[in-house]
């Protein structure tokens, strides 16, 4: 392992994806959403434990609203990175909104309550951990968020 660690502890990720899936699973009852989960148990966030909630919350938490049945999480650690993915068959994220729903205030709805900040807020942990999110079609048919950490 190198010397240079981020600052913060060793945070174990799959416990909280867990957490947070079976509160979006309450939250969203009436969707009767089906989570699928593929994470190795040794997933490792190096930094602030309430860094990584925010990010994965905010994702996780669009995964779901927008999302119509299905949600996928996945993640690996390999070569030096922490990758998270959340997918969902929703409606998806055109190449030209990709840009613009990473930025501060941006948002493509203006039917579902929130401030817009949620994904600029998580672009901004991210970034500041050397990271970084990209934004693809989902195999499941919506979006795909991929989640970069260097560890």
């Amino acid at each position: 392992k190198s010397q240079n660690k981020p600052l913060g502890k060793a945070v174990p990720v799959t416990p909280i994806i867990e957490r947070m899936l079976a509160a979006l699973g309450k939250v969203y009852r009436n969707k009767g959403v089906e989570t699928e989960v593929e994470l190795d148990n040794k997933l490792t966030f190096y930094g602030d434990e309430r860094d990584l909630m925010e990010v994965l919350g905010n994702i996780m938490e669009n995964a779901f609203k927008y999302g119509n049945q299905q949600v996928k999480v996945t993640g690996m650690q390999k070569d030096g990175e922490l990758k998270l993915t959340i997918c969902d068959d929703g409606p998806g994220v055109t190449p030209e909104m990709r840009q613009v729903i990473l930025q501060r205030g941006a948002r493509l709805d203006t039917s579902i309550q929130g401030q817009g900040i949620g994904l600029s807020v998580a672009t901004d942990i991210i970034s500041s951990y050397q990271g970084q999110i990209e934004v693809k079609n989902s195999p499941l048919g919506g979006a795909c968020f991929i989640l970069h950490f260097p560890d």
